[in-house]
């Protein structure tokens, strides 16, 4: 989005260590050479979201899936618009769910307008491949 890489959530050393689950969204600019400026926290989420995967589409950023707070696999999609300065809005559950919790999810391209979430790990490995709905450009 406006030559930026975003990065949602994390995590800071093992799955195992719940003190170093990251809340934070980072933001760094994409050069003119292509190389990154400097990261700049520019939201803090209420829960933390490890293993996720993160997208960005128009003017909204995308978080699909992930073991949120360190305790369970979630189905949700959280979504946040982002200002004219890039800064994601406040964040929000998407209506649209995945058809299971699943992490490991790792990357959801973007195609069409549509996000694909394929693959990963809920309470067993995933194989599905899911599909969502038309997103807002």
């Amino acid at each position: 989005h406006r030559d930026a890489i975003y990065l949602v959530g994390g995590i800071a050393a093992t799955p195992r260590d719940v003190d170093q689950l990251r809340r934070d969204v980072i933001r760094a600019p994409i050069l003119a050479d292509g190389r990154l400026g400097a990261w700049d926290t520019v939201s803090v989420m209420d829960s933390s979201y490890v293993t996720a995967a993160a997208a960005v589409q128009g003017d909204a950023v995308y978080l699909v899936g992930g073991v949120e707070n360190g305790r369970r696999y979630t189905d949700g999609v959280q979504v946040a618009r982002l200002g004219r300065d890039g800064r994601p809005g406040a964040w929000t559950t998407a209506a649209g769910r995945l058809p299971a919790g699943r992490a490991h999810v790792h990357q959801v391209p973007l195609v069409g307008g549509r996000l694909y979430s394929v693959a990963g790990l809920g309470a067993a490995p995933l194989a599905e491949v899911y599909v969502s709905g038309p997103l807002p450009r």
